[in-house]
């Protein structure tokens, strides 16, 4: 009886070793799985974003706009609004976004302060250098 329960024993104990390397085994090809998974998805991002930008800059077909500044005369019945919607260009997303710099240039707390006579100064943008 003692010889069979050795025996028993032993099969159990080499049972256990077998399952135990089967599940390092399986560990081991997981490991390799999931490394090699984040090497390609890393591969495939870093691809992505150098190819999304250009390695040599591009050059642009328009020359750049340089911003000056004027002085206008308020006409009779002109409002800040209609001389701003005539002065806005496509560097301000708006007529109220331009009516608020010239207002924070000229000091103007209220846009329906103005008058006619007075002289404001108008921001401008031309691709023009003037000296």
């Amino acid at each position: 009886m003692d010889t069979a329960y050795s025996v028993y024993r032993e099969i159990l104990i080499w049972d256990n070793k077998n399952r135990r390397a089967e599940i390092i085994r399986q560990q081991r090809k997981t490991l390799a799985r999931s490394i090699a998974l984040v090497t390609l998805l890393t591969s495939i991002t870093v691809a992505a974003i150098f190819w999304g930008t250009s390695i040599t800059p591009k050059a642009s077909s328009e020359s750049p706009r340089i911003k000056y500044y004027t002085t206008y005369s308020v006409g009779a019945s002109e409002s800040l609004y209609n001389i701003s919607r005539d002065y806005v260009s496509s560097e301000y997303s708006g007529v109220d976004e331009y009516m608020h710099e010239v207002c924070l240039i000229n000091h103007i707390d209220d846009a329906s302060d103005i008058k006619a006579g007075d002289m404001i100064v108008l921001p401008y943008y031309s691709s023009e250098f003037k000296e």
